[in-house]
């Protein structure tokens, strides 16, 4: 029977170093289908493990365990969704990856679709990203004819849930995806793919602390306005450098946004800095302390 806690004073800094290790070191399915079974049917200890809860991690005045371990959860389905896709034959990888069609709503801005430019596509690591990356990108392939889809990544490993993606994209929507990680030649080998037809897709949610020597290309700052299920939210300030990177290769800079519900709006940046996205869907959680955050009214929230 799996305790949680006989683990704790190895993990015990960060939940997502600790799903990360638990997975990367367990090679028995079983095993890694008792821990996400443990999250479900169980509740953390937050005395024990306080960097475990997220309204702690915000500094959140009131504890409410349903909220902490719903991000929990979140959490454990986003690191074990790799290993259940490996576990599918490509059919139903396929259709895992478009089933989120069915309950997801994501609006594409007309003043997007009127741009004749490639558009470079800016996103943040929420719980279904990797379901919704190729929802964004098929939306985009029919409405403008986006025949290449570009992703960068920070890692050189290629793990598989991108490579489900690179197979969907081009089986089903004839859409080629290359991948590009940040290491030397990156923005040589961007350059050479970027088309009248293609869009680039970047992550700007990082951590400044990742970055201690920005390079000159890389100096501006994206705020992720995180809301909970209670009255506050919070703006974290996160590493991007999008604005430039578009600037440079004349692309239709878009942010992704996720508002409310399971409603998503795509639209043109618009020097518009902010993401929104409930906190519990948000991956990096876990990681707050690396971030610098504020504490704002939700009423002011939905004002920007």
């Amino acid at each position: 029977m799996l305790d949680i806690y006989q683990l704790e004073d190895k993990y015990q800094q960060r939940l997502d170093i600790f799903l990360y290790e638990y997975l990367k070191s367990s090679s028995d399915y079983f095993q890694i289908a008792e821990l996400r079974q443990y999250f479900q049917n169980n509740s953390v200890d937050f005395e024990r493990l306080p960097n475990w809860s997220i309204l702690r991690l915000l500094n959140h005045q009131e504890n409410d365990c349903c909220i902490d371990m719903q991000a929990i959860r979140n959490l454990v389905e986003y690191f074990y969704e790799p290993i259940f896709l490996k576990g599918l034959n490509k059919q139903h990888q396929f259709s895992y990856l478009s089933s989120i069609e069915k309950n997801v709503y994501i609006q594409i801005d007309q003043e997007l679709i009127d741009k004749s430019t490639p558009i470079l596509l800016e996103t943040f690591h929420h719980r279904w990203i990797f379901s919704l990356i190729p929802m964004l990108i098929s939306m985009v392939a029919k409405q403008l004819g986006i025949k290449k889809a570009v992703l960068l990544r920070r890692h050189t490993e290629v793990e598989h849930r991108l490579e489900c993606i690179r197979t969907y994209l081009g089986e089903i929507h004839q859409v080629e995806v290359v991948l590009i990680a940040f290491e030397d030649n990156w923005y040589r080998n961007l350059i050479e793919e970027i088309t009248d037809d293609t869009i680039v897709v970047y992550f700007g949610d990082m951590s400044p602390a990742l970055f201690p020597k920005k390079s000159k290309l890389a100096d501006t700052d994206r705020y992720l306005m995180l809301t909970d299920a209670t009255s506050d939210s919070y703006l974290v300030r996160a590493f991007s450098f999008a604005d430039k990177l578009a600037n440079r290769l004349k692309l239709s800079h878009a942010l992704l946004n996720h508002y409310q519900s399971n409603h998503f709006v795509l639209h043109l940046s618009q020097q518009q800095n902010i993401f929104s996205c409930p906190a519990i869907d948000w991956m990096f959680w876990p990681a707050l302390e690396l971030f610098s955050k504020e504490k704002y009214p939700i009423k002011t929230a939905n004002a920007i």
